[in-house]
């Protein structure tokens, strides 16, 4: 009995000061306090959001601003939508792209077959063809041609991949592919005097998927001249640019 009395006392006593303690805490708290620190960290908030915005939108109109600085500025009888017209009439960018696979090849003498069509290996790559019976044509490039010995044949098969990749249409020894036509864009034009202007420019195929298969591979940068006549602008000449190199592919 002794315990259990001065455990009641105790737990008493702990009893009053828990609510003594409660009774300060809430003569402490003031509800429009707590409101007013809410009001004004949303406020802060709202004004770094605002801040920061404006800080966005002030380098966006710089950028414009320096991009329209420096942007070249062209005659104003030609525009780069007249240049792309009379880079895309010359024959390279006019006419549809396509490449040949051939229906049947020799293993020993593949780089033959290489060099007379040249997309094959990328047609195999991108898994627009295979061969029968199994044949490695990486491996096979690597030897010198063996025409005295050129191995068995081997038949080259269409996958159904190729159908939705490339316009496909056959003979009787190749395959033909269609890349459709090359299609440009401007990169840059200038005005180099007042009667000439340098546009420098590139171009996807119609058939974007098997366009590595073209003549050009991945090389697909330009540079074309034009000049001022009595007539008009006309095109005077445009290359292909590669690595160390202009390839002229108009007129």
């Amino acid at each position: 009995m002794p315990f259990i009395l001065i455990g009641i006392v105790f737990v008493v006593i702990f009893g009053l000061m828990w609510t003594k303690h409660m009774r300060e805490q809430r003569a402490k708290f003031n509800p429009d306090d707590m409101l007013n620190e809410i009001n004004n960290k949303g406020s802060n908030l709202r004004r770094q959001l605002r801040e920061e915005q404006a800080s966005i939108a002030r380098a966006q109109n710089r950028a414009a601003m320096t991009a329209a600085a420096i942007k070249p500025t062209l005659p104003s009888d030609i525009d780069e939508e007249r240049i792309k017209t009379m880079i895309e009439e010359c024959g390279y960018f006019r006419d549809s792209v396509i490449v040949d696979i051939p229906k049947k090849l020799s293993p020993n003498v593949y780089r033959l077959t290489v060099d007379h069509y040249p997309a094959t290996t990328m047609a195999a790559v991108e898994h627009l063809i295979e061969f029968d019976p199994p044949f490695n044509p990486g491996q096979a490039a690597r030897y010198l041609p063996d025409p005295a010995n050129p191995g068995g044949i081997i038949n080259v098969k269409l996958t159904p991949y190729a159908y939705q990749k490339v316009d496909v249409r056959e003979d009787n020894d190749v395959y033909h592919f269609g890349l459709g036509r090359r299609k440009i864009e401007i990169t840059r034009a200038t005005e180099t005097s007042e009667s000439k202007v340098t546009a420098s420019f590139t171009w996807t195929l119609e058939q974007s998927a098997g366009a590595n298969l073209a003549p050009e591979g991945e090389a697909r940068l330009g540079t074309a001249d034009f000049q001022r006549t009595a007539a008009g602008w006309s095109l005077v000449r445009a290359f292909r640019n590669t690595h160390n190199s202009y390839t002229n592919i108009c007129p």
